[in-house]
């Protein structure tokens, strides 16, 4: 393996050392203009300085909201389809997000995320807060691979940062409406006013449709798209050196992508157990877009996140402060049996609220050492009610009796100090260190209570941990348009409490992850080409792994942290500007995970030899744009693309076999003409153009039944929009 990966590492090298002479080759009367718009080129903050995306030795993917609305993307969880090696899953009434196959399917609220996700730089502690409709935003920014040096809490496989549009001076107005499918009613705005000593920005967005999966049972749909949210945000600059930012987003989401799931009838043969055969046909869906489901569905989502930026510049250093305040809290019912008989139901809700306080102390301007010293300070506390209950009575009759019943909170400390050196041995290379020292603390309670299935047992433990965790990398520059760089970093996610155990072992401890990536970032023929390549090896230890499996008329959930995994894989991105307007661009990914050491709690049995929930070996998007104009008419755009992935586990369990989809790929395009004074447009986007039928969720029950849950089909939407 070591050979290997010199190897690797001499490749890319070689392949870097290659190109400059290609771009000094190239005719230097080559129209610069199209090579303008690199996503690699726009500033990012993900060091926590500005720099762009292509000088960041680290493999990151940087949309703006230009790239964004040119793939037809309004909501976070479409971002997937143009990041690869990135999933996200929703499990009726938790969100998974993972990168690399890093992520997180534990759902109780003694467990935290693996990946870090932040607004304007507030951690936001739960999955469930990231999903939800993009609007009014600078960029989003995913990086790949652990973060810990540089990032607030459990940034294991990476972290994702949303950024919103800052107010201005001058006076700005833009937004737009729209309708199509499914009754789809859209709209979104935002005002901008100020002058150079305060400036303010109010944005909001409404978005909702009548959903496109069909309840024969009471004639309503589900997988329906509600919500509306706003975000105010206020920056004061009294002086050249002081800037404070303070900005307050609230949403409301009563939205139900993911609950029109349904139970598979094709699947199981059990005479006594399986509804497969127990529910008559005329009680079973007909196709996974007309289902047939007897328990109401509900679901709704509310979050607040406020912040206050802070930035002082203090000569040759730079204060930065972000103080962070977050809420979180759903109400779900759902019928799980995915029938039109009453056999199974769930209800849950969740509150949940979080405190962080993060002070970073860096040198400024161009030295030949750049430091970052930082202090992260965090804490939260929640409650979780879950009622899971089984028809006791002789079916058509209903007595809904609680097979489960947990009534849980949580509680978590964290505290931690991190820090970055960046040392240049000259105009060509640099060497960078970086540390991060954590200690957490986390207690869980559970109050007893009795069921005609089991005796929930009273709960209350406490789990602390330490870390030290480093990285390392070398950073080469042949050309003032190609850097190498090699890198190792160890990651580490604090341990959890597992609030639905029933089996005796509800601490279970952090992961460890050793990841080690090398690279290339390039641009030649006049910045036209932008190709970018990496490859990455991770030794993924103590992984926190959810099972269960149906027993005795209820799901018996354990979690170990006892498997580790070998990941390894390589990305691509290329970017070519063809001029006249008109560009092609791939955004592509391999993917290899192998778990081994991994025994099912709740089987006793083995599982090795699998991969990672959420890992497909093939996953990215191809795509071409075209931008042009016509005299006195407008200027005409538009976008085709491909998005890919081969075969997905789905996170809900673990230790069993019809919890996957197969390979999928979806087309959208969209298509824009804009008044020549730019003052409004009108675009039509469209999403799964070929209208493809593929799963976001499927959970493997047997001998009860598997359910699952479809994506959207083929959707068509038109949009006026304005900006002056």
């Amino acid at each position: 393996m070591r050979n290997a990966k010199l190897t690797f590492v001499a490749s890319v090298i070689a392949l870097a050392s290659a190109m400059p002479a290609a771009a000094q080759s190239t005719d230097a009367a080559v129209d610069q203009s199209a090579a303008d718009d690199h996503e690699g080129d726009i500033v990012v903050t993900a060091r926590h300085r500005e720099e762009t995306a292509q000088s960041i030795p680290s493999t990151l993917n940087v949309f703006s909201a230009q790239a964004l609305q040119r793939s037809g993307i309004t909501s976070a969880f479409d971002i997937q389809s143009k990041t690869p090696n990135l999933s996200i899953a929703i499990t009726d009434r938790e969100v998974n997000v993972a990168i690399r196959g890093i992520g997180n399917n534990i759902r109780s609220i003694g467990a935290d995320p693996s990946n870090a996700a932040s607004l304007n730089g507030v951690y936001l502690p739960r999955a469930g807060s990231v999903l939800g409709q993009l609007y009014d935003i600078a960029r989003v920014e995913v990086l790949k691979g652990p973060q810990g040096t540089l990032y607030g809490r459990n940034a294991t496989g990476g972290a994702i940062n949303v950024i919103s549009a800052e107010p201005i001076s001058g006076f700005v107005a833009e937004g737009y409406v729209g309708g199509g499918s499914f009754g789809m009613r859209r709209a979104q705005a935002a005002v901008s006013a100020g002058n150079d000593l305060i400036a303010v920005r109010i944005a909001g967005v409404y978005a909702r449709d009548d959903g496109y999966t069909h309840n024969l049972i009471d004639g309503k749909r589900l997988d329906d798209t509600n919500y509306r949210g706003f975000r105010a945000t206020a920056v004061l600059t009294p002086s050249a050196d002081i800037k404070a930012m303070l900005f307050w987003q609230h949403s409301y989401d009563k939205s139900g992508l993911g609950y029109g799931g349904s139970l598979d009838p094709s699947i199981g043969s059990d005479p006594d157990d399986s509804y497969a055969v127990l529910v008559p046909p005329e009680y079973q869906r007909v196709d996974p877009r007309h289902i047939r489901v007897d328990y109401p569905t509900h679901s709704l989502r509310k979050g607040d996140v406020v912040g206050l930026n802070l930035d002082w510049a203090l000569g040759a250093v730079g204060l930065r402060s972000i103080t962070g305040y977050t809420f979180y809290g759903d109400r779900d019912s759902q019928d799980t049996d995915g029938t039109g008989l009453p056999i199974e139901r769930q209800i849950t809700s969740q509150v949940y609220r979080s405190y962080s306080q993060e002070l970073q102390l860096f040198s400024k301007g161009a030295s030949q050492l750049e430091w970052l010293a930082g202090l992260f300070l965090y804490g939260d506390e929640g409650r979780e009610f879950l009622d899971y209950g089984f028809n006791l009575a002789a079916i058509p009759a209903v007595d809904y009796q609680s097979a489960a019943l947990l009534r849980t909170t949580a509680k978590s400390r964290s505290v931690a100090g991190f820090g970055q050196l960046t040392y240049h041995l000259g105009d060509q290379v640099s060497l960078i260190a970086g540390a991060r020292y954590s200690h957490d603390w986390k207690r869980g309670t559970r109050a007893p209570a009795q069921t005609f299935a089991l005796t929930i047992t009273p709960l209350d433990i406490a789990t602390s941990g330490d870390k030290f965790t480093p990285s390392l990398q070398l950073q080469w520059k042949p050309d003032a348009n190609v850097m190498v760089y090699v890198g190792a970093t160890q990651g580490y996610k604090n341990g959890g409490i597992n609030s639905q155990d029933t089996i005796g072992r509800p601490v279970f401890g952090p992961e460890d992850i050793w990841s080690y990536e090398a690279g290339v970032k390039s641009q030649f023929l006049d910045r036209r080409i932008t190709l970018n390549l990496s490859a990455f090896y991770m030794d993924y230890r103590g992984i926190q792994l959810r099972t269960a499996i149906v027993q005795l008329n209820s799901v018996v959930v354990g979690v170990t942290n006892d498997a580790r995994a070998k990941i390894k894989g390589a990305e691509l991105f290329v970017d070519a500007q063809l001029g006249s307007g008109l560009s092609l661009d791939f955004n592509g990914a391999y993917l290899d995970t192998d778990v081994s050491n991994h025994v099912s709690p709740t089987t006793g049995l083995p599982v090795s030899n699998r991969p990672l929930p959420l890992a497909p070996k093939w996953s990215g998007t191809a795509g071409v744009n075209y931008t042009g104009s016509v005299p006195g008419i407008g200027a005409i755009s538009g976008r085709a693309e491909y998005n890919f992935r081969s075969t997905t586990i789905f996170p809900y369990t673990y230790d069993t076999t019809y919890n996957f989809d197969p390979p999928d790929g979806i087309v959208n395009a969209t298509l824009r003409w804009t008044a020549p004074n730019g003052a409004f447009y009108v675009e039509g986007v469209g999403r799964n153009l070929t209208d493809l039928l593929y799963r976001i969720n499927r959970g493997d029950n047997l001998p009860a039944g598997v359910a699952e849950a479809f994506a959207s089909p083929r959707t068509i939407e038109a949009r006026v929009g304005f900006k002056f």
